[in-house]
């Protein structure tokens, strides 16, 4: 995408952020973060935060801040299931890294990790078709390196606080006892399988049991005994790594979706954790919901609904940003794809962003509904193809196109095709009154009956039950091609 047109988008959707500018500092650097787990090809919802982090970064740079985005490639996770879209021999590939941090767990194809092969995807995918540009980082790294060392000591000190505080705000107890930190297994390798069963000074005792996590099962090897959690032995479970996170890097800003930000929900022990263990003011919090992109014959990523590559098949970058940054971020958003409405989107997009009054939206949908060439300003292009996707996916009547496959007809509707087509095949003026005229014709002469052979015809030609006039129909096909699909009855 050009810049120039994000900058548009920019424009028209002036973002009310939950807090005044005024409550950063601009004497010091603002880092906003936003971090994913790398699991499959990204949902497309999920950039909605993305863009909603980067909508500040950008009003934040305008202002005269020093703002810096950060994504996270949470890439010591542990890898918890396979994609949907995996085949039988793609699990029983990867089924022994179950509970593994992903940083560990071989790329699908290429250099580098399972993680990096997905993150890499999705940071690609902003800077090439967004032309958003971010700081990136790897938790494994942050780990490794010891970065969050001086926080897992700190908590490990405070887990009793942890744990009254938790109890205080959920009412659940001994949250944190066995499972403060995610160890991993040195015989193994797991992380998902291990828990904490005494803190012995610098050092924690372990055991690698079996465990069961949303109908996933992870192997544990029976290991039994002592290790320093540190230096990427272990990672904090998540809601204490938040904090720790915060203050290693500084960060000033990060958002929490609607059931994080939820009574009782986990942005509010984090922030009463960090006050806790750092007696500071915990980062401002940027609350979003929901995002559901949808499409019934794309492929799920998960209950939100499809990849964003799939969703730029439907959306041009521009609209799709503009869709996910239109509304409130506290309202939720649910796009169906392959809807109807679909088509009223397209129209306020060229009218909002391609200075169309929809005269040219109407031929672009014509011409690609009858398979002309279609030829106008390159801006053009991009929905040009993702409306082409639209009319080729939707099964919504409004989404009609030409359909020449084969379809199955009786002897009564051969008949009428074949008196059909000997009527049609004198026609010397090709116009729409003939047509309809022979049409009539037909449909007597066959003795069918007229409404039964409408419904033939849109079958046959636009696999639809109604459609278009059948005279202004076929006469926007053309004769030749008529012709030629007919006589294959």
């Amino acid at each position: 995408m050009e810049l120039e047109q994000m900058n548009l988008i920019n424009k028209k959707n002036k973002r009310v952020f939950s807090f005044d500018l005024d409550r950063l500092d601009k004497s010091n650097i603002v880092n906003i973060n936003e971090s994913k787990t790398p699991l499959t090809h990204v949902h497309a919802g999920s950039f909605r935060r993305i863009f909603l982090h980067f909508q500040l970064h950008e009003r934040l740079l305008q202002e005269g801040y020093n703002s810096v985005f950060y994504i996270g490639n949470d890439d010591y996770d542990p890898y918890d299931y396979f994609p949907e879209y995996f085949n039988e021999f793609e699990r029983e590939s990867y089924r022994h890294y179950l509970g593994h941090p992903l940083s560990e767990v071989l790329a699908l194809e290429g250099k580098g990790s399972y993680a990096d092969y997905y993150f890499n995807e999705m940071i690609a995918i902003l800077r090439e078709e967004f032309e958003i540009n971010v700081v990136t980082y790897k938790t494994s790294e942050l780990y490794k390196s010891g970065v969050f060392d001086d926080g897992i000591k700190l908590v490990l000190k405070n887990i009793d606080k942890m744990n009254s505080l938790y109890e205080s705000i959920t009412g659940v107890s001994q949250k944190f006892n066995s499972r403060p930190l995610q160890v991993i297994c040195p015989n193994c390798g797991n992380m998902r399988t291990t828990r904490i069963i005494n803190y012995q000074n610098e050092e924690v005792e372990i055991i690698c049991q079996n465990h069961k996590l949303r109908d996933v099962e992870f192997k544990g090897c029976g290991f039994r005994g002592c290790l320093n959690p540190y230096k990427g032995n272990a990672r904090l479970f998540w809601k204490l790594e938040w904090p720790v996170r915060w203050e290693a890097l500084q960060i000033k800003v990060e958002g929490g979706r609607k059931d994080q930000n939820s009574d009782k929900g986990a942005r509010e022990f984090s922030e009463k954790a960090y006050l806790s263990l750092f007696a500071k003011t915990p980062p401002l919090n940027l609350p979003y919901d929901f995002c559901y992109i949808r499409s019934a014959h794309s492929q799920q990523i998960n209950r939100f609904g499809i990849s964003v590559i799939d969703a730029l098949k439907f959306l041009p970058p521009q609209l799709l940003f503009y869709l996910l940054t239109k509304p409130p971020s506290t309202q939720v958003i649910d796009i169906d794809l392959e809807s109807a409405k679909m088509l009223d989107i397209y129209r306020d997009y060229v009218k909002i962003f391609l200075d169309d009054d929809g005269s040219k939206f109407d031929l672009i949908l014509d011409n690609l509904r009858f398979e002309r060439d279609v030829k106008l300003d390159s801006k053009f292009n991009p929905l040009i193809n993702c409306l082409n996707h639209y009319l080729h996916t939707s099964k919504e009547y409004e989404a009609w196109h030409l359909d020449f496959s084969l379809k199955m007809i009786n002897e009564d509707e051969r008949t009428f095709i074949r008196i059909l087509f000997k009527k049609l095949e004198k026609i010397n003026a090709w116009e729409a009154s003939s047509i309809q005229e022979d049409f009539r014709k037909a449909t007597v002469e066959a003795l069918f009956p007229i409404n039964q052979a409408c419904r033939l015809i849109y079958r046959l030609i636009i696999n639809r039950e109604t459609g278009l006039r059948i005279g202004v129909l076929l006469e926007n096909v053309g004769k030749e091609k008529i012709l030629k699909y007919l006589s294959l009855y």
